[in-house]
């Protein structure tokens, strides 16, 4: 086990829930000097989060925020992608959302002037953009919301699976399947695209029903498309 102490007297939380809420040290008070807090967010496999400032007053102006800022990454570290560039200044900052199932929120203060802070909550959103490494035989597993249990109703989640370059192969492989089913699928069904984009990229296979579908493969990026009906589960 290796342990450590921290001073920073702020944040330095694992959380694993699907909402929550969490602010800077002493909000809606003035935040202290030299602050370095971090958040990890943790969410259900397969899904994402969504963060929304209810307030956000920081010391700094865009794009720089040299002094006091807000950064959010799509992971569980500060060595994950960062979403975006540094948030500071006092307009309030649009949402923040992860590529997959984890958010790592960091705050940090230099040693003067303070200002009143930030306030925020998430959310979690089906779907994911799941970006390869490009390290050969990398795979990963998707699942439905609440598996193996029954699925929500009214649900319409995206998941796109995105090579290193447009060279990369993807291939999807699918394992469980039980949906409700129709002659066209139009309740319930699971759409596989060859692009990013349902409007404009090819569709390889719209499914449903209780039989298996076979497996797809593009180059680049393969989008899946899951949505329910309101009823039927």
């Amino acid at each position: 086990i290796n342990w450590m102490t921290d001073n920073s007297g702020c944040g330095n939380q694992l959380i694993h829930s699907e909402s929550g809420s969490i602010q800077s040290p002493n909000h809606p008070n003035m935040y202290p000097a030299n602050s370095n807090c971090f958040w990890t967010i943790f969410t259900n496999p397969s899904d994402h989060i969504k963060f929304t400032f209810t307030t956000f007053d920081l010391e700094g102006s865009q794009p720089s925020c040299n002094w006091d800022y807000v950064t959010f990454h799509s992971g569980e570290s500060l060595d994950a992608p960062m979403i975006g560039g540094r948030l500071c200044g006092s307009a309030t900052p649009e949402p923040v959302e992860s590529a997959q199932d984890k958010m790592f929120i960091r705050f940090r203060t230099d040693s003067s002037v303070n200002k009143n802070g930030f306030a925020g909550s998430w959310e979690t959103l089906c779907g994911q953009t799941i970006i390869s490494s490009g390290e050969s035989g990398e795979s990963g597993m998707i699942l439905s919301p609440n598996y193996p249990v029954m699925y929500p109703n009214s649900y319409d989640c995206d998941w796109k699976l995105v090579g290193s370059d447009d060279s990369d192969f993807v291939r999807a492989h699918f394992v469980s399947f039980d949906l409700e089913g129709g002659t066209t699928c139009q309740f319930d069904s699971v759409s596989v695209y060859n692009g990013d984009q349902k409007t404009s990229s090819s569709l390889l296979g719209k499914y449903c029903g209780t039989e298996v579908p076979p497996s797809q493969s593009v180059h680049g990026t393969m989008l899946i498309n899951f949505v329910t009906a309101s009823s039927v589960t």
